[in-house]
């Protein structure tokens, strides 16, 4: 990228970020978008392990059977509680460590293949702190280049306290593991930094990094000398990168500005939309590639149900249609989804006590009705 590109790459993360920053005092984990990668690879760490699926899965509303579907939506909530009852299942406090070492590049969709085709692993891994919401990250991520190599740096952390050393080492571990698939060949680090105190199983980082631990560091990060980041990714294209970037910073926007909003309230603005089509839970659910079982658990969760928010969609909708002369009360029946213009009347006179109209097509049906 030439140096303009750069700016303008530069000006579109600061107002990413700015975006997240100022959602995150008021969003609720369950309101965050998240991706369901690490949930798959935490079933496969439970196979291996001998651990029932079901059980690390409780209380996030979706069986195992549903991860692998596109139509299945998470948020970090529900991301969150499979970790901590893989936590306690497993009874392994490192377990993170080997989450993450099955999380390659390939697992972060389509940024992931963006940074694959990327100039330089230091241009694949700014797209990590680029897109954190579309990744699925908890933290900010910065690579910096060093005498001898380069770091790479985890911090902001944006999730549940009681979790912050789990996803720490989740995320180191996956780190060294994509550093690693953009290089081509096992990238190894010199040293790890952890910013806790000593644990009891202090052990286990140096074995499965395979290097010094420096805990109390101050900061958490890797240090690797055998790289530097001006490494060549063997799929590296230039117009393909353009071409993704651009499809990223986008949906980045969009996640970034769903952050804090309550589902329901998004989900009643997708049916405003186009309500002849969207007038049923089957169809909703589909437009929000989800399945009918989690839309109406998230509907629940913000204490309504599908036919009390197509209501109160029809309601507005109806008083801003009915202030237009030129469409009759059976055009804006069939507009919001009615199967017969009575059906409309009917309904609203039980939001407002009145007739949407005193004309006399309404009044012929009124006397119909009565």
């Amino acid at each position: 990228m030439d140096s303009r590109s750069d700016r303008n790459q530069s000006r579109a993360e600061c107002e990413q970020r700015s975006a997240v920053v100022h959602a995150r005092p008021t969003a609720r984990q369950e309101d965050i978008p998240a991706t369901v990668h690490a949930i798959a690879v935490a079933l496969d760490e439970c196979r291996e392990r001998q651990i029932d699926s079901a059980t690390v899965l409780e209380g996030t509303g979706f069986g195992a059977d549903e991860v692998a579907s596109p139509k299945l939506h998470v948020n970090r909530a529900q991301e969150q509680r499979c970790f901590r009852n893989l936590l306690l299942c497993s009874g392994v406090p490192s377990i993170g460590l080997s989450i993450g070492a099955r999380l390659h590049v390939s697992t972060l969709g389509l940024a992931g293949y963006a940074m694959l085709i990327s100039s330089s692993v230091m241009q694949a891994v700014q797209c990590m702190s680029q897109f954190p919401l579309f990744m699925g990250l908890y933290f900010d991520v910065r690579i910096q280049a060093c005498a001898h190599g380069m770091s790479v740096t985890i911090g902001s952390y944006n999730g549940e306290p009681d979790l912050e050393v789990f996803q720490v080492d989740m995320c180191l571990s996956s780190l060294r593991l994509i550093v690693s698939d953009l290089v081509g060949k096992p990238v190894w680090p010199e040293r790890l930094h952890l910013a806790r105190s000593t644990p009891k199983h202090g052990a286990d980082y140096a074995r499965h990094f395979g290097c010094k631990v420096v805990f109390n560091a101050g900061e958490n990060s890797l240090v690797f000398t055998s790289v530097n980041g001006s490494e060549t990714p063997r799929l590296a294209n230039e117009v393909s990168f353009n071409a993704l970037h651009g499809q990223c910073e986008a949906l980045e926007r969009q996640w970034a500005a769903s952050v804090g909003t309550r589902f329901a309230d998004r989900a009643k603005e997708m049916m405003g939309r186009d309500l002849s089509r969207l007038k049923s839970m089957t169809s909703l659910a589909n437009a929000l590639h989800m399945t009918e079982r989690t839309l109406r658990r998230r509907l629940d969760k913000d204490g309504i149900t599908f036919q009390s928010l197509r209501d109160e969609v029809r309601r507005d909708e109806a008083a801003r249609l009915l202030d237009d002369p030129a469409l009759t009360v059976a055009a804006i029946a069939e507009r919001l989804g009615y199967s017969e213009p009575r059906s409309f009347r009917h309904a609203y006179r039980r939001w407002t006590g009145t007739a949407p109209r005193a004309d006399t097509e309404t009044d012929t049906d009124a006397s119909k009705d009565a």
